[in-house]
């Protein structure tokens, strides 16, 4: 494994924006006439996956979920939806209208199952939902959140670990009504990990499986995972923790990264003067890869220092240390690759002395249409920020903050070309959601969400790259046949 090499210059990266995944969306039918081509209609229905919520004696959770007004408003007031643990007794929690924040915490008898958030009809375009929890003490202790995700086929998760005091679990759920077989790949740092307890793993409809990636392969200290299935579709996740002994030592969800790209942006890396952040990279083809670096700050775009190209060996992952780039500001990174790769990013925050906590950021996708905070937080201790970057050209938009039980306020936003914005969020409110209206036709920007909250042992964390949730899908038109019917 080869690391960063001397800066010899910087070629200008173009950032592709990422299309939506629309793997457990279903589609309205489509409007009878046009004339041939294709045509975009609003989807139907959006479930999604929380994967383990529990409230347990030395932690709460909560699942929050919400479709932003006025994403589609032709499609009028009807629509539907509930929150419920899969496969549970008790009476769903209906959905709120759209603009109005859904909230459900677990009854408090500690069980840890996973949870289905439903949209139909209006209710569906946009819809979105997040787990979260916080734990302010014990081995649990921490703040970790989550979106809750559609299933799919085919996931990367960059970040957790297996040498000792590391757990890190895969969650595997099957809400659709036949049975998967799932493949779990593991990458370490000296490449491929031999991992046959991966391989065909069933989940059957209705059903959690979880797999521990010690279990699989041990002693691996910083790990990729890509979760893919050979039958049927599933909603993964990746929770990973820490502690020495009997003293915590972080915890959070592992962000789904975006897909092996020659262009990735990882958004949102929080100022590091009391921790650390480690930058990982995977080039998971045959070739190596040559990934020239740019950290995108709040006063513009540059190479850091020695950092400017890094080598990345196939199969093995790549860790750089950035603790000392930039480490007073808010900022994001741009990798350009002539290679796919797949990055994320664990930064650790504690200052010596206290308990650490830690969080996960991802490469992520550049939002398409209106996209939500919907566990926003504040209070004397707690604090939500968004971080908006435009990697490309300057982006204007607008950001909707409704505090629960309130009316919403629109402020207009203007994110400045190669740069990175922070955004503090509702500072009279306890509890809100915010949603992202970038303008449409805009530059790429990309979004991300931090929870820090300071706590008397040290802060609690929590971090999430940001994306826009199915609202539309492209359907091929369909002609009326005047036949129909004819004898």
């Amino acid at each position: 494994m080869r690391g960063p090499r001397p800066a010899i210059g910087l070629a200008a990266a173009v950032l592709a924006v990422v299309a939506v995944t629309l793997a457990a969306a279903s589609v309205a039918p489509p409007t009878v006439g046009g004339s041939g081509g294709t045509q975009d209609v609003p989807i139907a229905t959006a479930a999604l996956v929380c994967p383990s919520p529990v409230e347990a004696a030395d932690q709460t959770s909560t699942v929050s979920a919400l479709t932003p007004p006025d994403v589609l408003p032709d499609l009028g007031p009807d629509g539907g939806g509930s929150i419920a643990r899969l496969g549970a007794l008790e009476d769903p929690v209906p959905l709120a209208a759209a603009g109005t924040v859904t909230r459900w915490s677990p009854p408090g008898d500690g069980q840890a199952t996973p949870v289905l958030a439903e949209a139909d009809g209006a209710l569906a375009p946009g819809f979105a939902a997040q787990q979260s929890t916080r734990a302010a003490d014990g081995l649990s202790r921490g703040r970790s959140g989550t979106a809750c995700a559609a299933s799919g086929t085919d996931f990367w998760f960059v970040g957790g670990g297996s040498d000792v005091g590391r757990v890190t679990t895969v969650y595997l759920t099957n809400v659709g009504e036949a049975p998967a077989l799932v493949n779990v790949d593991v990458f370490g740092p000296a490449g491929p990990v031999e991992a046959p307890g991966g391989r065909g793993i069933p989940v059957l409809p209705g059903q959690q499986e979880r797999v521990a990636v010690d279990a699989l392969a041990p002693g691996v200290a910083t790990l990729a995972l890509h979760v893919t299935t050979s039958t049927g579709s599933v909603s993964a996740a990746v929770f990973d923790t820490a502690a020495s002994g009997l003293e915590p030592l972080g915890n959070d969800w592992v962000p789904v990264s975006s897909a092996p790209s020659t262009e990735v942006l990882v958004p949102g890396l929080a100022p590091a003067p009391d921790g650390s952040r480690q930058l990982v990279m995977l080039a998971p083809g045959a070739e190596p890869a040559l990934v020239r670096m740019q950290v995108i700050a709040p006063d513009g775009t540059f190479a850091p220092t020695g950092m400017d190209l890094v080598d990345v060996s196939p199969g093995e992952i790549t860790t750089v240390d950035l603790s000392a780039v930039a480490p007073d500001v808010w900022a994001s990174l741009r990798l350009a690759s002539d290679q796919p790769i797949v990055a994320g990013l664990r930064q650790v925050r504690g200052a010596a002395g206290q308990a650490p906590e830690f969080a996960y950021l991802a490469g992520g996708s550049a939002l398409t249409g209106p996209t939500s905070v919907v566990d926003g937080t504040r209070d004397a201790s707690t604090a939500t920020v968004l971080l908006l970057v435009a990697p490309l050209g300057g982006v204007r938009g607008s950001l909707v903050v409704t505090p629960d039980g309130e009316a919403p306020v629109t402020t207009p936003f203007e994110v400045t070309a190669g740069t990175t914005s922070m955004l503090p969020l509702a500072p009279d409110a306890t509890s809100f959601t915010a949603v992202v209206v970038p303008e449409r036709g805009s530059e790429p920007l990309y979004a991300a969400r931090w929870v820090s909250e300071l706590d008397a042992r040290g802060p609690l964390v929590t971090a999430q790259p940001l994306r826009t949730p199915p609202i539309t899908v492209e359907q091929p038109a369909v002609d009326q046949d005047l036949r129909t019917g004819l004898r």
